[in-house]
């Protein structure tokens, strides 16, 4: 039955015209259905898992993964110190390092509070995709880059050592859609569009490189599947 519904999935009609389903969509629903007949199993549901008798479809589309070079980052920093008014020069930085340094999604990015960061053991605990609490290491030269921004913050946004680490100019928490704004407005000289996304790609790709684990990259990037990984 699962193999014929594998196969039944292979083609689809639209518009009255038949058209082949790209492997990952047929990879994406056997996953699911492997998933939901390991949870029977391991209930004790059923005597046996019929997927352990097929195999899932083999992605043969390639992915090419958008990140930012070592020349283009520095372009971007230029960019910010070239443009950025003095109030919030250093926290549009500190936006961008934390994204390339941490692999953080935006998100999470936009609801960091002081006092979530650790500055003796430079962690940051951070709440994820799906209400996931995880510590995450940070650099000496990131730190230094969040003390620029928080003496900017008190300076000129009269900010207390508690709450929101990244304020507007309206002295409230920076938004999602803020924050790609920022990422939006010192990237566009860029050959290439890049979001805040995009700077989780080029931490993620950065790491890969440098450790050929792609293991560890998707465990500091929080994905639960290689195959996500493996995407960006």
């Amino acid at each position: 039955d699962i193999e014929r519904y594998m196969i039944s999935i292979s083609r689809k009609v639209i518009n009255g015209e038949e058209i082949e389903v790209g492997d990952e969509i047929r990879a994406a629903k056997w996953s699911s259905i492997n998933t939901f007949f390991k949870f029977l199993s391991q209930k004790k549901y059923i005597d046996h898992n019929p997927m352990l008798q097929t195999e899932r479809p083999k992605i043969k589309t390639k992915h090419t993964v958008t990140y930012m070079t070592s020349e283009e980052i520095k372009s971007v920093f230029d960019k910010i110190d070239a443009e950025a008014k003095p109030s919030i020069r250093n926290r549009d930085a500190c936006i961008v390092a934390i994204g390339l340094s941490t692999g953080l999604r935006v998100s999470a990015i936009s609801n960091i509070n002081i006092e979530d960061i650790n500055f003796k053991e430079n962690i940051i605990r951070v709440i994820e995709k799906g209400r996931k609490t995880r510590d995450i290491k940070f650099a000496d030269n990131l730190k230094n880059m969040i003390y620029l921004w928080m003496k900017d913050r008190e300076l000129y946004f009269n900010g207390r050592e508690t709450g929101p680490l990244f304020l507007s100019l309206k002295k409230n928490r920076l938004s999602v859609d803020a924050i790609q704004a920022i990422v939006k407005k010192y990237t566009e000289h860029l050959p290439k569009h890049i979001t805040p996304h995009k700077l989780r790609s080029t931490y993620g790709t950065n790491l890969y490189r440098e450790t050929g684990d792609i293991y560890l990259v998707a465990e500091v990037l929080g994905h639960n599947d290689v195959n996500t990984t493996r995407k960006h």
